[in-house]
């Protein structure tokens, strides 16, 4: 029994010398963190608009403090809609990006990404581009030449192109008596995508343009169905 005593005695001594050893640990780890520096980007823009078939050239000016020669790695992201299948997001690499744009005339999003390649730090700068056409910026009039529909286009320098209709789709006519053109915006949002053309009479009362070209996509026929034949 005596010997039971002594051996709890000395555990419950190991036991305080243990907490006040524990007590008097100094906690040496360094927990300042200092957040690194991010990139300051000049010499960009949040939207860019360029010509289908032109040159878009982005030539950011990045700097970065204490940044060593070759630190920093580049990369571009175009996102492209889902049309068709085969449509995919394009990818480029390098400081710039210069690319003979050819995704057509719509607005698409755009990223910019840098990599700090001494701590692994990634930095994003988002921007956007609008493809544009020769019809993008101007106005469109419906007008009515003695009963004849006449589509035309007024350039920003005034110049006039008339009959665009009949010059883009041989063979094909407007209606006639017109009431009405609706400009139809891409997602509600501009620029505008295409154009329903009214007419009171003729062979076709509603015809939709593109608006970039002025081709014909449907009539407004297409819209409906044909009455079932009889028996």
């Amino acid at each position: 029994m005596r010997i039971n005593k002594i051996l709890l005695a000395n555990t419950l001594l190991s036991l305080i010398i243990l907490g006040c050893l524990s007590s008097c640990y100094k906690d040496k780890g360094n927990y300042t963190y200092q957040v690194p520096p991010a990139p300051v980007i000049e010499n960009m823009d949040s939207v860019y608009e360029v010509f289908v078939g032109d040159s878009l050239i982005i030539a950011p000016e990045v700097k970065l403090q204490g940044e060593a020669p070759g630190g920093l790695a580049y990369s571009w992201t175009i996102h492209v809609p889902p049309v068709t299948s085969s449509d995919t997001d394009r990818h480029f690499v390098g400081k710039d990006l210069r690319i003979l744009f050819g995704l057509g005339p719509s607005r698409f999003t755009g990223r910019l990404a840098i990599e700090n390649l001494a701590n692994g730090m990634k930095y994003f700068k988002d921007f956007t581009i609008i493809g544009k056409t020769a019809f993008s910026k101007g106005m469109t009039v419906l007008s009515d030449d003695q009963g004849k529909t006449v589509l035309s286009f007024i350039k920003p320098d005034t110049t006039l192109q008339p009959y665009l209709f009949e010059a883009v789709n041989p063979g094909k006519s407007l209606p006639t008596d017109p009431s009405q053109i609706l400009a139809i915006p891409v997602a509600y949002q501009p620029p505008v995508n295409s154009y329903w053309i009214f007419g009171k009479s003729g062979a076709q009362t509603g015809i939709q343009v593109d608006a970039n070209d002025f081709k014909v996509i449907k009539t407004l026929k297409d819209n409906f169905f044909d009455a079932p034949g009889g028996a």
